[in-house]
């Protein structure tokens, strides 16, 4: 078991005061954009929860008609919507559109977007999902798709395995698209996978965990958004990279914070 230097803190919420403080070649500004965008994805990941929850609900007549192609996104108020429907490569076909408000009540809407709006999100899904397929045939978890329409008009693409359906909090693979503001042609790819996911019960299982990176230098997006994710469902998370241990506490007041231990 490597020694662990204790202490060396680190808030997120905050600037960072003392940068001489952190791990050795932990690289912050990269740990800080991933984890403003976990936080986005979390918060899209919640949005898909509340607007399934409420689908479950509906006509399965009219959900039958849902593809693969639905997603959701954040207008110019910061205000969730999620679209729900089909896509046949030239027009897309929505069957249900959502606002989703800040306590997540759901509330259906008449005023569907435009196709111009519509179909490069469609595309941007499409386009992402058969590279995924062409390059990695042998995933044996199902993957949830997020995607995030850019300020100069690209798109994101992610994907993450999805919580089992016997409970399973799973982690070890991530891949990531960038796409042009068409939806069809992807500028550029990141992602990381050792060939096999990992993962734990969330009922009833171990109250601490390791996510196992050791094989890599920094947290990954990836990661970095299942401590998130699931932090309110283990009593610790600690994500361990080749170089350090980052893992989220909570305050007298609630508040969560990260910590980066760096590794002896």
């Amino acid at each position: 078991m490597k020694k662990l230097t204790l202490p060396v803190i680190l808030l997120l919420f905050i600037p960072v005061l003392h940068a001489a403080s952190l791990p050795k070649d932990f690289d912050v500004k990269d740990f800080n954009s991933k984890f403003k965008t976990a936080r986005w994805l979390n918060d899209y990941e919640n949005v898909t929860w509340a607007t399934t929850d409420y689908l479950g609900k509906q006509d399965p007549e009219k959900l039958k008609k849902i593809g693969r192609d639905w997603f959701c996104y954040q207008d110019r108020d910061s205000v969730w919507h999620a679209v729900y429907g089909s896509f046949d490569g030239n027009r897309y076909d929505v069957v249900f559109f959502l606002r989703i408000d800040s306590t997540y009540k759901v509330t259906e809407e008449q005023d569907i977007p435009s196709q111009s709006f519509l179909v490069p999100y469609a595309r941007a899904i499409e386009t992402a999902y058969a590279r995924l397929i062409r390059d990695h045939k042998d995933l044996q978890v199902q993957l949830s798709l997020y995607i995030r329409k850019n300020g100069d008009g690209t798109f994101s693409v992610w994907f993450f395995p999805s919580m089992l359906q016997n409970g399973m909090a799973v982690y070890g693979g991530e891949f990531s698209y960038l796409l042009d503001a068409s939806g069809t042609k992807i500028l550029s790819s990141s992602g990381y996978y050792t060939g096999k996911f990992k993962g734990f019960p969330v009922e009833n299982g171990p109250e601490e965990i390791t996510l196992d990176y050791t094989d890599i230098d920094q947290p990954t997006l990836g990661g970095i958004l299942f401590v998130w994710e699931y932090r309110k469902f283990f009593k610790k998370i600690m994500l361990e990279t080749s170089r350090s241990i980052s893992s989220v506490l909570r305050d007298h007041t609630g508040e969560y914070y990260w910590i980066h231990v760096e590794k002896k």
